[in-house]
């Protein structure tokens, strides 16, 4: 959102509000960069720390109770940008960058007709590993067989 912001592209960065309150306060020097929160009810906080090892179930939690807000934020600032409503001035959102392990909100950007860009926050090895997994399981690699998973690391180690 910096990086946009600096580039002159009005960014909205979305956060928790524990997060807001990090950032609330500290001076921003661009004006291009905006701050939104979403309320996260503390059911849904516990709910969130009980799951906090499995990736997969934060992901359905998030995607359970983050989508119709994620959804409203966007058309309201759709209706704000078109003069129906008194809120912050602000453009209609044009695209949404997200994390990876957010897909989600893919589906809200296409119920909405905005493009998505996926945002790869991980090493660009383990997006290899990850894109390849089908083709590894094709090839019989995965899952790993006995003796195969010290071939497959000394042969990576390998390369050049």
């Amino acid at each position: 959102a910096i990086r946009l912001s600096k580039s002159g592209i009005l960014s909205t960065l979305i956060l928790t509000p524990s997060h807001f309150a990090i950032h609330h306060g500290k001076s921003v020097p661009w004006e291009n960069l905006r701050f939104a929160t979403f309320d996260v009810p503390l059911e849904i906080t516990s709910k969130l720390s009980a799951c906090s090892g499995s990736w997969k179930a934060t992901s359905e939690l998030l995607a359970i109770h983050f989508q119709a807000p994620l959804r409203s934020f966007i058309l309201s600032s759709t209706e704000a940008s078109s003069g129906d409503h008194e809120l912050l001035p602000t453009t209609a959102i044009s695209c949404l960058i997200s994390d990876s392990f957010m897909p989600w909100t893919l589906d809200v950007a296409s119920e909405l007709c905005i493009p998505r860009v996926e945002m790869w926050t991980c090493s660009a090895s383990t997006y290899v590993f990850g894109s390849s997994t089908q083709q590894l399981i094709s090839m019989g690699l995965l899952p790993f067989k006995e003796g195969l998973l010290s071939n497959f690391f000394l042969y990576v180690i390998s390369l050049p």
